[in-house]
């Protein structure tokens, strides 16, 4: 007899799809597809290995000259380019040598060639930034195999890559400082004419720039105009996306010597970031993690921002307890204000004045106003509220939605037509697709029945 096979990783209020016979045997298909590409996967690497052993190169070039002519007979066979063939035996490759317990789930099914690419992928910057060191490549590639090597309820390629991300960041701080060092001198701005009067504009460009000008396209998009006059002098409707890039368009036409003003720039739209406590007080340098999930940043640079007074920062202090889930759950969150939030402790007394440092930001934490409990009388959610739920939630709250709060809705949990309060305890961030599916109570982990559907999920 075989091994059972296993059930997918559904979330709990999910489990009741396992009973459904159409998804039970979609999945068994899965399974079976899966296990087939290990084993195609498998016959190509053992192609490349008896190709490698006819030819015998002597060389360095001689042996990458062999390994492409491989990949190119073998995406002739397969009819794929061979990039893809390359990316593909490339990841398997690392994946058998340095992440076994991930492949042998590939291969039994459990995993996806998704999971293993992101996996493998984390594995190698592990490795890269600690060339030399085997040992330590050893032991920080066991870690992050036993991480990821069986998969959670909810996970799809989008939140391993997330969580893959982090994970390597935290396993090896100092390769994640070396990384994002080497990766500045890699931004780049190109332009591609097309065929229909348009041009592709792509750069790369560090985040820190970029999420903000992200947040503040998104704000100007929202509060724009939607009905403006063609080129033909007629009244027609401008999509969100369309309006984001006739607001990037004006302040391109700007240039860089006018000042633009808020107002065209949709506000003073910044970006949020979380700082481990042991971050700040120099004990570690975990690094730190935007609010919403979107990048993170070595502690050096967290750091940096902090101190440094010409930018504009508003502090925040988080109080966090652990989840039945074993994520963190934000119980409490004080507001600062614009002063460092280690006041005058001498940067001379760290690290062995982290531990003084440590209880000042406890005592801060415990002694201030919690904004969490902040209630309003109103139905929409404002000022220290909104901003206390978007810190607390971060992103959409459906399960294995990445989608961050700043583009997203706030949600009454129960919605304040059937008598819910407008309180961060009856609030939650919800994207627009998950907010109307919220509303019609077809999200079963999120909903307390049916909510009054918003105007725009109703059609009307």
């Amino acid at each position: 007899m075989g091994t059972p096979m296993a059930d997918p990783a559904v979330p709990e209020d999910y489990a009741h799809l396992l009973s459904a016979p159409e998804l039970r045997a979609a999945w068994e298909e899965e399974v079976a597809s899966r296990q087939a590409e290990a084993r195609k996967i498998q016959h190509l690497l053992d192609y490349r290995e008896r190709r490698l052993a006819q030819e015998q190169p002597k060389h360095t070039f001689r042996r990458s000259a062999v390994l492409k002519a491989v990949h190119r007979e073998i995406a002739l066979v397969l009819g794929v380019p061979e990039g893809q063939i390359y990316r593909m035996l490339s990841t398997a490759s690392t994946a058998q040598e340095w992440l076994p317990r991930t492949w042998e789930a590939y291969r039994a099914g459990i995993v996806d060639a998704d999971r293993v690419q992101k996996v493998a992928e984390g594995a190698g910057d592990l490795i890269e930034t600690n060339s030399g060191d085997r040992q330590v490549q050893r032991e920080l590639t066991a870690a992050l195999d036993t991480r990821f090597c069986v998969p959670a309820a909810g996970d799809h390629r989008n939140t391993v890559a997330r969580a893959v991300r982090d994970t390597v960041a935290e396993l090896d701080t100092a390769g994640h400082q070396r990384r994002y060092e080497i990766a500045q001198n890699t931004r780049h701005v190109s332009f591609v004419a097309l065929d229909n009067g348009m041009t592709l504009m792509k750069a790369l460009l560090p985040t820190l720039v970029l999420a903000s000008v992200e947040e503040r396209l998104h704000a100007a998009a929202a509060t724009a105009t939607r009905k403006q006059k063609n080129a033909a002098g007629e009244t027609a409707e401008v999509g969100y996306h369309q309006r984001m890039a006739d607001t990037l368009t004006g302040w391109l036409l700007t240039g860089s010597g006018a000042e633009v003003t808020d107002s065209q720039q949709g506000g003073t739209a910044g970006i949020n970031i979380t700082i481990p406590l042991e971050t700040v007080t120099e004990a570690s340098d975990a690094p730190a993690t935007s609010t919403d999930g979107r990048f993170i940043l070595p502690a050096a640079q967290a750091r940096a921002i902090m101190n440094d007074p010409k930018v504009e920062k508003t502090f925040y202090l988080t109080g966090t307890r652990t989840a039945p889930d074993g994520n963190q759950q934000s119980v409490r969150i004080v507001k600062l204000g614009s002063d460092h939030p280690l006041d005058n402790l001498a940067r001379a007394e760290r690290p062995e004045g982290s531990e003084q440092a440590s209880s000042r930001l406890t005592e801060k934490l415990l002694s201030g106003t919690n904004i969490l409990e902040t209630v309003s009388s109103a139905r929409f959610v404002t000022g220290n509220l909104r901003r206390a739920v978007l810190l607390r939630d971060g992103r959409c709250q459906a399960e294995g939605c990445l989608e961050p709060g700043f583009r997203a809705d706030l949600d009454h949990i129960t919605s304040y037509e059937t008598g819910g309060a407008t309180n961060a305890a009856n609030t939650q961030v919800l994207c627009h697709h998950h907010h109307e599916i919220k509303s019609h109570g077809l999200l079963p982990e999120l909903s307390t029945g049916t909510d009054p559907p918003p105007e725009w999920a109703t059609g009307d």
